[in-house]
């Protein structure tokens, strides 16, 4: 049987709300402010639950996945939209194969060509990419500024919850679920590479094989997670989402002008493992300067 403490309301040892935490909840410990910790409490984080139902009731509805009613938010348009892109190779196939029989063929051209094919299937995965990381910044740039302008963020941040609570459960329950979809369908497109590259190949042949397609599916979706975690500290620091939104397209334009300058003109960040650890180090410094706003804001 637990002993709970019995103070009286004028003892000079009772704080505000102490009596209440002693009594109802004599076994209470401080949450630990670490990542690891609020990594392995993310399924339990009531923030990262209260938006995956909000997700989920969305997704119940199929005239959002055939494209037929518009989302209400930026959660509708990422799952969904992210998910028909399986599809993508067979869509440029279809569409490429039907044009050369609409268009007529053209004369031969003697000697080599001035200008070589282009690469549609990369094209569309470098607009897929750009999407995406708009998407991160749909997604992300309110959600701090959201909970103001309802009047509920006062309330969490008096609740046990740390800032790296906060920061994993609201990419838990906005951002990761389009980040799996992207990386699921950039599963699929290396697993059945070898099926479509041949369909390509006569119309517009794709130049990626396998290995360099899913490091560059990775190196997409590691980008879009330090867009968002950076337009998140924007959302903390921002008083209105306007600004947030403003100030997290600018700070992830930089971002990626920096790092697409980087890739370019630094030879020793191209190779196989160079780039991936270059993003993941500026993710984990953008979850660091998510966190010290949160910490401020606190």
């Amino acid at each position: 049987m637990s002993q709970t403490s019995h103070l009286e309301p004028g003892s000079p040892n009772l704080e505000p709300g102490a009596a209440i935490l002693e009594t109802t909840h004599p076994n209470l410990k401080p949450r630990t402010s670490s990542l690891l910790p609020a990594l392995l409490r993310l399924s339990s984080n009531p923030i990262a639950r209260r938006e995956l139902r909000g997700l989920v009731h969305q997704f119940k509805d199929w005239r959002l996945w055939v494209g037929v009613r518009l989302p209400k938010d930026a959660r509708g348009w990422g799952v969904p939209a992210v998910a028909w892109f399986c599809l993508l190779p067979y869509i440029i196939w279809a569409a490429l194969s039907n044009l050369d029989r609409v268009v007529p063929a053209r004369a031969p051209v003697s000697g080599p060509s001035l200008a070589p094919m282009l690469d549609v299937m990369a094209i569309c995965l470098v607009l897929l990419s750009v999407y995406l990381w708009g998407l991160a910044i749909a997604l992300m740039a309110p959600s701090v500024t959201r909970e103001r302008e309802k009047e509920t963020w006062e309330s969490l941040k008096v609740t046990a919850a740390t800032p790296e609570d906060i920061v994993l459960g609201l990419l838990g329950g906005r951002l990761l679920p389009v980040l799996g979809a992207y990386l699921l369908v950039g599963i699929v497109w290396v697993a059945l590479l070898p099926h479509y590259a041949p369909l390509l190949e006569p119309y517009s042949p794709f130049q990626m094989g396998a290995s360099h397609l899913a490091g560059y599916v990775l190196l997409s979706a590691l980008m879009a997670l330090c867009i968002g975690i950076v337009s998140m500290a924007a959302s903390a620091w921002c008083k209105t989402s306007g600004r947030a939104v403003l100030m997290a397209t600018t700070l992830g334009i930089v971002l990626c002008g920096a790092v697409g300058w980087t890739l370019l003109w630094a030879p020793w960040i191209t190779g196989s493992l160079q780039a991936p650890v270059v993003l993941l180090g500026l993710t984990c410094l953008a979850y660091a300067a998510a966190i010290r706003v949160l910490k401020l804001e606190r």
